[in-house]
């Protein structure tokens, strides 16, 4: 796994042995508010709070591309690894060519700060959600905007559900609904039930092949059927900190930062695999799950699962 912390490091861990494989330095020493690997394995791409983006090869940790942008704290990669997406509080959205850093086009249509986007798996789509209570769809080629959903209260987080179809939103109330991507019309409203204590979510994450979403909030972390609205696993953590949380490629691990520390589990079934890991004072928060092109799996004795290597 790849996870990130406010001493400026990006870190890869191996949980077999709990050693620390690989790490980055944000230059400066500037803490680090977002990185996402490529779908490649070959590339990471990394937001300091320098309001520098950099591309770095996840080899050798050389870096490949940045650009700055005043205000950046977020970015996505697009599937085909070719463009990311950038965003934050003082930022607009913007899309960027990841080989060369060149900015391509901003989406403009929000009248208040963007607070979180998603990029679809298939076609060339986008969507952003913002303060001002509306998600928006956006052609990620030309940044025109496609559809605009009115969500009636400021949007926390947004993710794209399987193939594309539907979108959930997270909403600064702690409702999750789900949209359809193509009408904009609601299809599905519900809230978490009382198993720790009430409590508004924070960040919402969809399962690549599944019709499944994840919430996180600041007690537990919930997964959902998200068709039916039923809660299927639920894990309760220390309220102290709730950092982040991430899917490995195939979604049948979720992995999450707390005040715990980072805690690896079966989303199928909900069995906790590996106990936390903390890492110094401040918990690192967990972005990314997957294996890192730096990380022959031959060379950790061949055969690693995702519950072996995060």
């Amino acid at each position: 796994a790849l996870t990130w912390s406010y001493d400026g490091a990006a870190t890869v861990w191996n949980v077999a042995t709990g050693a620390e494989v690989l790490e980055w330095k944000s230059g400066g020493g500037w803490a680090i508010r977002s990185t996402r690997v490529f779908p490649d394995g070959g590339r990471v791409v990394v937001c300091a709070a320098s309001n520098v983006c950099a591309v770095w090869d996840a080899a050798s940790g050389r870096e490949l591309a940045a650009f700055y942008d005043a205000g950046v704290d977020s970015v996505e990669v697009f599937p085909s690894g070719e463009r990311l997406l950038t965003w934050g509080r003082g930022a607009s959205p913007t899309i960027w060519r990841a080989a060369g850093g060149e900015r391509l086009c901003q989406p403009r249509g929000h009248w208040a700060e963007v607070t979180s986007a998603s990029v679809f798996p298939r076609g060339d789509l986008a969507i952003t959600g913002s303060m001002d209570g509306c998600a928006i769809l956006w052609n990620a080629s030309s940044c025109e905007r496609v559809r605009r959903i009115l969500i009636g209260e400021p949007v926390r987080s947004v993710a794209v559900l399987k193939g594309g179809e539907a979108v959930a939103v997270i909403g600064f109330g702690g409702t999750t609904t789900i949209w359809d991507a193509a009408s904009g019309a609601l299809v599905r409203r519900f809230t978490g039930s009382a198993a720790c204590h009430a409590e508004h979510f924070r960040e919402i994450v969809a399962f690549p092949n599944s019709d499944v979403l994840a919430t996180l909030g600041q007690t537990s972390t919930i997964i959902w059927n998200a068709r039916t609205g039923a809660e299927l696993h639920r894990k309760c953590h220390s309220p102290r900190y709730a950092g982040g949380f991430a899917l490995a490629p195939g979604g049948d691990v979720v992995a999450m930062c707390t005040g715990d520390g980072v805690t690896v589990w079966d989303a199928g079934g909900g069995a906790e695999l590996h106990t936390p890991v903390e890492r110094g004072a401040e918990p690192a928060c967990l972005v990314a799950l997957g294996l890192v092109g730096a990380l022959d799996p031959q060379g950790f004795g061949g055969g690693l699962s995702w519950r072996e290597l995060w």
